[in-house]
Order: C-alpha cells, then sequence, then structure tokens
C-alpha cells in the first residue's frame, strides 16, 4: 500500500520563507530602467524644452522693451502739451498734461520740471519746491531748476536760500543771463546793492539789449549812491 506524505506545517513554513528569499533577492538584483537609446530622446526632450523656454523669454522681453518704449512716448507727448499749455499761461491744463505725464512714467525729469515751473507761476511754492526735490534726483545740477527753486524761495522772502540755488544755477550755467539777473534782483532785496550791481553787469554783458536789466541797474547804483 502507498501512502502520500502531506507536507507538515514546518515544511510549508519553510518553502515560504524561501520564496521570499529568492523574491527578496530577485528585487535587490540591479535593473538598467533606460536602455542607451531611452537616455538619448530624454536628453533630446530637454534640449528642446530649454530652447522653447529660451524662445518664449525672448519674446516676452521684446514685447516689454517695445511696451515701455511706447509707455516713454506717450508720456514725452504729454510732456511736450504741457509744455505748449504753460508758454501760453494755461496753466491748469498744462499741469493736467504733465501730471498724465508723470503717471505714466514717474522717471519723467522734464515733466517734474514743468510741474515746478507752473506751481511757481500759480503761487504754489511749497508745491514747486517739492517738484524741484524730485527733478534733483532724477537730474542732479540741472540749473534751470536751481533757478525756479531760487525763485520759489525769493517769492518766500526766503533770500539767503534763494541767494544759495541762484549762485549754484550760475555754476552750472555760467552764460544764462537770467540766472545773473534773479541773483542780482536777491542781492539788491537784501540791499547788498554792490554784489547786486556786479551781477547785473555780468547779465548785461551776456545780453546788452535787455532794457529791463539796464533799468534794475541803475536802481542799483542809485541805492548804493545814498547809502
Amino acid at each position: 500500500m502507498i501512502v502520500t506524505r502531506l507536507p507538515t506545517r514546518e515544511g510549508a513554513k519553510t518553502l515560504s520563507r524561501a520564496q521570499i528569499s529568492k523574491g527578496i533577492g530577485a528585487a535587490a538584483m540591479p535593473i538598467n530602467v533606460l536602455r542607451p537609446s531611452q537616455r538619448g530622446s530624454n536628453k533630446n526632450l530637454i534640449i528642446v524644452l530649454v530652447t522653447f523656454g529660451a524662445l518664449a523669454l525672448i519674446i516676452v522681453l521684446t514685447f516689454l522693451w517695445f511696451r515701455l518704449n511706447a509707455v516713454r512716448k506717450e508720456s514725452s507727448d504729454h510732456s511736450d502739451r504741457g509744455d505748449a499749455y504753460a508758454k501760453q499761461r494755461q496753466y491748469t491744463e498744462a499741469e493736467m498734461e504733465y501730471r498724465q505725464a508723470v503717471l505714466l512714467a514717474n522717471d519723467n525729469a522734464r515733466a517734474h520740471a514743468g510741474l515746478a515751473d507752473i506751481y511757481l507761476q500759480m503761487g504754489r511754492y511749497s508745491e514747486s519746491a517739492a517738484e524741484c526735490r524730485v527733478t534733483f534726483a532724477l537730474v542732479p545740477n540741472a540749473p534751470e531748476v536751481y533757478d525756479i527753486l531760487g525763485e520759489d524761495y525769493a517769492k518766500q522772502k526766503r533770500y539767503p536760500d534763494a541767494e544759495q540755488a541762484f549762485k549754484q544755477a550760475i555754476q552750472q550755467d555760467p552764460k544764462q543771463d537770467a540766472y545773473h539777473t534773479h541773483l542780482g534782483a536777491t542781492y539788491f532785496k537784501e540791499k547788498q546793492y554792490d554784489a547786486a550791481i556786479q551781477e547785473m553787469q555780468a547779465a548785461l554783458k551776456i545780453n546788452p539789449n535787455s532794457e529791463v536789466v539796464q533799468k534794475d541797474l541803475e536802481a542799483a547804483e542809485r541805492a548804493r549812491d545814498k547809502q
């Protein structure tokens, strides 16, 4: 009689451990995931993506460059219109144009200087001085802005400050007769008549045909003689 032996529990455990051990060994074996051809394909894909990314960046930067130029052109156009209104003494309209120019490009020094000038004409001296300071931050030592600032101070009877501002204007542009005239007028108000005469003579040397300065010079000479 043939007796069939059934596997014991211990045998089953032994078999299971062997199988597990075999599975673990198989999992631990190194597997070459990417073939050389696959690695080459991925490299080409990366090159394509980088190329498209660079092209996209160039397109964006080019668009921004053209847009910035367009905005600056629009700001400059508003400054031109502001200048035209200021020459016609239409200061409210000029202010609107300059303000729009600054809104588009806050570093538009010409618009800030224009605001400083029309605020001076409108008697808004503190606002004019503030715009002068903004302009100096953009264009240091601008002589015409020093002249505006000097006028602001003179209108407020801050004559020592006005004197210094006009001197700065002359230092930057000594051939501008108006700067000498304004400094001479400041000296006259401070009763420094000799200094006033000297500046008015300098102005007449640059512009001999100025009847206004000639009259101011004569007034300074009379005032000096009365001292």
